[in-house]
């Protein structure tokens, strides 16, 4: 769900510009600053709303993991997730780099 824009400012302002899961500076660039989201700490669904108290901001990425933990529904079980995801993906993201990087080499 989409929060009002005068809403996604102010998390934005609360929160620093960095991402409240892995602490991506969001205002490194206009791209990250642009692509920035407020993810609902307890889903709308389950009640949660668009009270500042429930968003937090996060990177695309973070919120895109999150998406699929609904079940947590408070900041630190939310938090958490991300890293243990995150922490499951680095090595094969590394692959992934390496690999790609190789082939590029001339």
């Amino acid at each position: 769900m989409r929060v009002p824009p005068a809403t996604w400012r102010q998390v934005f302002r609360r929160d620093n510009g960095i991402c409240q899961y892995c602490g991506v500076d969001l205002l490194s660039s206009f791209s990250s600053y642009w692509s920035a989201t407020v993810d609902h700490v307890l889903a709308v669904s389950a009640g949660g709303g668009d009270k500042i108290e429930n968003l937090k901001l996060a990177c695309p990425a973070c919120n895109g993991i999150l998406s699929r933990s609904a079940q947590r529904a408070t900041f630190p079980e939310r938090k958490s997730y991300v890293q243990e995801r995150i922490m499951e993906e680095a090595e094969g993201y590394q692959e992934w780099l390496n690999e790609l990087r190789g082939r590029n080499d001339p």
